[in-house]
């Protein structure tokens, strides 16, 4: 299915109710979502149900001090961590930590909504960077 330029479409003929709705791309964070029942639904049924996704960011971290952290997460506003996923071959891999070696990530997925990266030392914070991350046809690079 493809989307307007706005993300918006429609989609007609389905599953009144239970049935899973999958979202998936390679610039979308997956979305899973089981239709609600009428009676779990906020809105009638012949409403519309909005769904709403994160655009992935890819990124990597190059350390300017290579000790400084073998690890990191990256966080949103509210500090909750969030998934980074890598891709081997046809395979997903997701986590919530990447790892560093000699001060270098690969290039991992991420949504949109970072807002922190955050460095450890074995499970020691040591460093909180802001971040903003956008999607595009490159990788992002973070130099903290």
């Amino acid at each position: 299915m493809v989307t307007g330029e706005d993300g918006v479409f429609w989609m007609h003929d389905v599953a009144r109710e239970g049935a899973p709705l999958r979202l998936e791309g390679r610039r979308i964070l997956p979305t899973q979502r089981a239709i609600p029942s009428p009676e779990r639904m906020f809105v009638s049924p012949d409403q519309e149900l909005e769904i709403v996704v994160s655009l992935l960011a890819e990124m990597r971290v190059i350390l300017r001090e290579p000790a400084e952290a073998d690890a990191f997460a990256v966080l949103d506003v509210d500090g909750q961590e969030l998934e980074l996923a890598s891709e081997r071959g046809k395979r997903r891999l997701t986590f919530r930590r990447g790892e560093l070696v000699e001060g270098r990530s690969e290039v991992l997925s991420v949504s949109d909504e970072a807002a922190w990266l955050v460095l450890y030392r074995g499970d020691e914070a040591v460093r909180e960077v802001p971040v903003a991350l956008y999607a595009d046809d490159e990788p992002l690079t973070l130099r903290p």
